[in-house]
């Protein structure tokens, strides 16, 4: 056998080598565990974890954990630079909700990186501040 024979036939056993071990990558949605504290009532907490959100699809939170204070735990989505971009949604229950846009109403959210806005309504007096935290499950 030729050396350029050779080498064509290691060049294409390479290729094929390397297709194979390629990762596939999920078209499926991307999610993640949060729990956050809310210490003070009413107050905004604008959190600092950034989702990546890759693709022109619906944002839901399933809210596995809330403090019973008489009143809601609210959440949005915002951009990097404050603003938020999404209508409230307000939980007193552990349900799934969806987000949708500000601007139109929509529930598919663009693909940018956004991060949650909460705040927790009710007064909670009876509560320690170590307790006052939400927690769930976000698909983006």
């Amino acid at each position: 056998m030729g050396r350029t024979k050779l080498s064509q036939l290691i060049a294409a056993g390479t290729l094929a080598l390397a297709i194979a071990l390629t990762p596939t990558i999920s078209a499926s949605a991307a999610s993640a565990a949060v729990w956050q504290g809310t210490a003070s009532p009413s107050t905004l907490y604008q959190f600092s974890y950034a989702y990546g959100h890759r693709t022109n699809t619906g944002v839901t939170f399933s809210m596995t954990h809330l403090q019973p204070c008489g009143g809601e735990m609210r959440l949005g989505l915002r951009y990097g630079n404050g603003t938020q971009f999404t209508h409230s949604q307000a939980w007193n229950g552990l349900n799934t909700k969806s987000f949708y846009m500000s601007s139109n109403g929509s529930s598919t959210i663009t693909a940018t990186t956004f991060y949650l806005n909460g705040r927790l309504i009710g007064t909670c007096s009876a509560v320690p501040s170590s307790e006052m935290y939400f927690s769930g499950r976000i698909v983006y």
